[in-house]
């Protein structure tokens, strides 16, 4: 498994489930960058970063550039369709392709001091019918590791550090989590 900085807007990058309404030229300009992890020669798992004064609470700072970064932003990590068609696809290889890109960033950039996540939640509606009153049990809910997100970061060492109201008002994040979003740091 190597990790290699997507240059230019990449087929591989309209393949987000996760953001799928952002753009492949978004995700490589003004101070964002994608990096995939290769198997094989395949691209197996991708990850898009801002680098950021601090860590961004809404999808609007992600999009913000910033002149002195401290900070990558990881707002998405997704398997490609390549990666399903590989044989010897490693276990937990989303979990593995994140940590080698914090060691080719740390390698890379090493301005950056932090590295954290701006996370959807995508069964926060499933769970509550609007948002908790109390900030607390939604924290709570997200600790035991109920919402896939949660549980894939905080299994993999991460820390809820903010949850996030309002964090992103495209049409998919507001149905699933009514816009909120979550920060994990690692």
């Amino acid at each position: 498994m190597d990790i290699v900085e997507l240059k230019s807007p990449h087929k591989v990058l309209s393949q987000d489930p996760i953001h799928p309404h952002i753009g492949k030229t978004f995700r490589v300009t003004k101070g964002r960058k994608s990096f995939a992890c290769m198997i094989e020669n395949h691209y197996a798992v991708i990850s898009c970063v801002s680098f950021t004064k601090g860590i961004s609470r809404t999808m609007d700072e992600i999009a913000q550039h910033h002149d002195d970064p401290d900070t990558a932003m990881f707002w998405t990590v997704y398997k490609t369709k390549e990666a399903k068609e590989l044989k010897n696809l490693p276990t937990m290889v989303g979990a593995k392709a994140l940590i080698l890109t914090f060691g080719y960033l740390k390698a890379h950039y090493q301005q950056l001091k932090t590295f954290a996540t701006l996370s959807p939640v995508p069964t926060l509606a499933k769970k509550f019918s609007s948002i908790p009153t109390d900030i607390m049990v939604l924290n709570d809910w997200l600790s035991m590791r109920k919402d896939p997100v949660a549980r894939f970061h905080l299994l993999n060492g991460a820390k809820l550090h903010r949850i996030c109201l309002d964090a992103d008002r495209s049409n998919l994040r507001q149905k699933q989590s009514y816009g909120t979003m979550v920060n994990y740091t690692y």
